[in-house]
């Protein structure tokens, strides 16, 4: 297992899955930590409802689980990178 932080969640990082969970050392972080949960849950369809987005634009790790309340999120472990992810010089 691995554990990566960004700036305002932590990460697990399992062989096949990842735990997402918001920052609990400063409140402004924690916020947005679930804030960011949320959105995700709702871009990706976790909410059970229909968005139109193209899948083959933005290819997306499955959602496996998704609280309501933004506290815990587990993805399925994407095998490359995103081409939204690749920074280019």
């Amino acid at each position: 297992m691995q554990i990566k932080t960004g700036s305002s969640r932590v990460v697990f990082i399992f062989k096949n899955f990842v735990i997402k969970i918001p920052k609990f050392w400063r409140l402004s972080r924690f916020a947005l930590g679930i804030v960011e949960n949320l959105t995700e849950r709702y871009w990706y369809c976790a909410d059970n409802t229909v968005k139109t987005m193209d899948i083959n634009k933005y290819p997306l790790a499955p959602i496996l689980y998704a609280s309501s309340n933004g506290l815990i999120m587990v993805m399925q472990r994407a095998t490359h990178p995103s081409p939204l992810a690749i920074v280019r010089d």
